[in-house]
């Protein structure tokens, strides 16, 4: 099926139980602090409780001590779901950042929203961000954000009164720490926000949303890291966030004592290892490997006993309703996302499926959109070659039951269909030239394209091979060297 909608032409670089917890070693967290936090918070559990959120670029479920990975270093990451809330099958709304994290903010789909790929439009100011709702209720607010797929061009700082999000270009736009900042600069910048409140505003609650590039490639942890795993860069960085999430816990604690601060950790997609599913990263398709996330919500006042939530499928739209439910503050009407924070009481939650997109294979290569909506244990990815997945009893996705399940599957379509049918345009202007002219230097859009109205029936999985030719030409196109080589393929 195809939206009758137009899109810029880019690429992309790039039941309940106890949780399960990992071992690790000390970080910056004082065990002193940790002691504290594990008690019921004396403060009053109201709206004036404070809240952070964690947004975790490119980062799998499945490398999270909590959610059972043996070989990780995560133990604040862990902490937080020994005393908060851990869902299992929670899933990411897009694949790229800038989309996700525009759902996560705003609790709506992309469909709602216009944003469906990196750079392709900015936020609406018609929207109302968690930021924004907050601030009206008389929080202080801040963001300290890592990459320029969340930098204030894209209108993400609706509602913060402060955005570290400066760049330091060094070495040149190509240079990766030019349109990266590392989690030690990202969490520096928000401690010291904590640490220094406006004259008057000790007292007033914040919100305070860091958002941690780093697990993105490429990947260079600290040489302390990197020692540790030297055969595995990405665990290694997964380990540095993880520290300096400790840092921001220790500082959390100082600034704000028994008066409580709620933590919502999450990421905004995954990343595919060794060619899953025929993808080398992230932002084509709709398998678990890159929609799969962490998601933990530990409230104001830590729960004595850890939570998972694994008899429902979550997302990342559930976030900002989460929140403020949690906070118990002024919802935002008429959004996609859903309350979760009843489970953290034994309440039940209206969240029953969650739906997903990627236009990548569209924008770039003509190919038919990657639509899914998951539901329980199952899975629908509704291209032309559509397919069903139990991902609890098939987690590599490989056995397609689609044949199987007829009825199930009309059921999800319908569903699928309800929230597609509310496609829109964004709203709102195009970013300036000299952000589609930096956008083009990080490697993130090659051109533009007017796609045709109706959809093309080819599904992207079934031309692996030729997508896998482009990317690889595409790389060899960056070198002066190989470019006669790679305008002959090209033309091939």
């Amino acid at each position: 099926m195809m939206l009758n909608i137009l899109l810029l032409f880019f690429t992309l670089l790039t039941g309940c139980n106890t949780s399960t917890t990992s071992g690790g070693d000390a970080t910056a967290t004082a065990q002193d602090d940790a002691n504290r936090e594990a008690q019921p918070s004396s403060g009053n559990a109201t709206a004036r409780n404070s809240l952070i959120l964690v947004t975790l670029d490119t980062t799998r479920a499945d490398r999270i001590g909590a959610y059972g990975y043996e070989k990780a270093i995560t133990p604040n990451i862990d902490r937080m779901a020994e005393h908060g809330v851990r869902f299992e099958r929670a899933y990411a709304t897009v694949p790229l950042t800038t989309p996700s994290h525009a759902s996560m903010l705003t609790g709506l789909y992309p469909t709602r929203h216009g944003i469906h790929t990196n750079g392709d439009a900015i936020l609406a100011d018609e929207f109302t961000t968690l930021a924004e709702r907050l601030s009206e209720e008389g929080y202080r607010t801040a963001a300290s954000i890592s990459a320029f797929v969340t930098h204030r061009v894209w209108n993400l700082n609706q509602g913060f009164d402060q955005y570290f999000d400066e760049f330091a270009a060094q070495g040149g736009l190509g240079n990766r720490w030019s349109k990266e900042r590392p989690a030690e600069q990202v969490i520096t910048d928000a401690i010291g926000w904590l640490k220094n409140p406006a004259e008057g505003k000790e007292d007033d609650p914040f919100f305070l949303w860091v958002h941690l590039y780093d697990p993105h490639h490429p990947h260079m942890a600290p040489d302390r890291w990197i020692e540790r795993f030297p055969d595995d860069y990405y665990n290694a960085e997964l380990a540095y966030v993880d520290e300096q999430i400790g840092r921001l816990r220790a500082a959390a604690s100082q600034a704000r004592g028994d008066k409580g601060v709620g933590w919502i950790i999450i990421a905004d997609h995954g990343e595919a290892f060794e060619e899953e599913h025929g993808e080398t990263s992230h932002g084509l398709f709709l398998f678990d490997p890159t929609m799969r996330v962490p998601f933990i919500v530990r409230p104001p006042s830590p729960l004595q006993k850890g939570i998972v939530v694994d008899d429902r499928v979550v997302s990342g739209v559930d976030v900002t309703a989460t929140a403020l439910g949690m906070l118990q503050a002024k919802p935002i009407e008429d959004i996609d996302g859903v309350d979760l924070s009843p489970l953290i009481r034994g309440g039940k939650s209206d969240r029953d499926g969650a739906y997903m997109e990627s236009y990548t294979v569209t924008t770039r290569f003509g190919y038919h959109p990657e639509l899914g909506y998951a539901q329980g244990q199952l899975k629908l990815i509704d291209t032309p070659t559509a397919a069903l997945y139990d991902v609890v009893a098939d987690p590599t996705e490989s056995n397609n039951i689609i044949a199987d399940h007829e009825e199930k599957v009309s059921e999800m379509r319908k569903e699928l269909q309800v929230i597609v049918a509310e496609q829109v345009m964004a709203q709102t202007d195009a970013p300036a030239p000299e952000v589609y002219e930096q956008l083009a230097a990080l490697g993130y859009i090659s051109g533009g394209l007017t796609m045709d109205p109706e959809s093309p029936e080819i599904d992207a999985k079934d031309r692996l091979q030729t997508i896998s030719l482009i990317e690889k030409t595409r790389t060899m196109a960056t070198d002066p060297d190989k470019r006669a080589e790679a305008e002959q393929i090209y033309r091939q």
